[in-house]
């Protein structure tokens, strides 16, 4: 289906994470034949669809936010438009397969050589100084470190988690403290679909 048979399908009313998905140069290295496209002139086809979506309803406007691994992609969709959110998602080092089938905090075992996608202080470095609105950080990491979700909120992020954040906060436990940490995130991705707080 199609970003444009999607966006006719789907209710006004029903907003979407468009999850924009494109290689890394370490994912092209290693599979030479995948189809290529310019950065530029995959988010402009992108966003083209979007708003000609939206002036076919202009009684109405969706909820929509972008979403890339991509920090090229990222910071294309931000520069090139001003009326949708952008985040960063960040694999932030661990296995992503692993943290969301069985709650695992696996290293990751991808050749990444961009920092940005393996890292959280870098995922946050990157998304504030290209204005970003936040990031998304698998969940298995923050409910083992709790205190990361204090960190990426003070840089005036917003934190969306990939999976279910645990507000029982049990990595705090693990790391020794005593009492319950007040932190939450901003949003969660669970089952595909994505909960927001106002």
């Amino acid at each position: 289906m199609t970003l444009e048979t999607l966006l006719s399908l789907l209710p006004v009313g029903v907003g979407i994470d468009i999850d924009v998905m494109y290689p890394s140069t370490a994912e092209v290295r290693k599979n030479p034949g995948m189809p290529k496209m310019e950065v530029n002139q995959f988010v402009d086809t992108i966003l083209h669809t979007v708003y000609a979506a939206g002036s076919s309803n202009r009684e109405q406007s969706r909820k929509i936010l972008f979403s890339s691994r991509s920090p090229t992609v990222c910071t294309a969709l931000n520069w090139k438009q001003p009326n949708y959110a952008v985040f960063f998602a960040s694999f932030c080092g661990i296995d992503g397969i692993a943290s969301l089938e069985r709650g695992e905090l696996a290293p990751s075992t991808r050749q990444e050589t961009d920092a940005r996608r393996e890292s959280i202080s870098e995922a946050v470095r990157f998304a504030k100084s290209n204005n970003l609105l936040g990031i998304m950080v698998d969940v298995a990491l923050l409910n083992r470190v709790p205190h990361l979700v204090e960190s990426v909120k003070a840089s005036g992020l917003l934190l969306i988690t990939i999976g279910k954040f645990n507000r029982q906060q049990q990595g705090a436990r693990a790391i020794g403290a005593d009492e319950e940490v007040e932190v939450d995130v901003d949003g969660e991705v669970d089952q595909g679909i994505v909960v927001c707080k106002s």
